[in-house]
């Protein structure tokens, strides 16, 4: 498996169309979200460094304190990992 740095652009981070689903509560559009965020739980293992992005751990702490009582894409992204 090849390895990447967060330097690299072709390693997509945050997708703002993506973040945007959550911040405007669509639900209906939970499902794209969390297979996203999965896609991201998957791509973090081939990441070799952060550079100066807060790193996987850190983006996933702000989505849950942002967005932890969105209940329905929280149960939707573990049907996903």
């Amino acid at each position: 498996m090849s390895t990447c740095t967060a330097s690299q652009p072709a390693s997509p981070f945050i997708d703002q169309n993506d973040v945007d689903h959550l911040e405007e509560a669509r639900s209906k559009a939970y499902g794209y979200a969390s297979r996203y965020v999965a896609k991201l739980n998957a791509l973090n293992l081939s990441i070799d460094g952060y550079a100066d992005f807060p790193d996987h751990v850190a983006y996933m702490s702000r989505i849950r304190e942002r967005h932890g009582r969105k209940h329905a894409f929280w149960r939707r992204l573990k049907g996903v990992e």
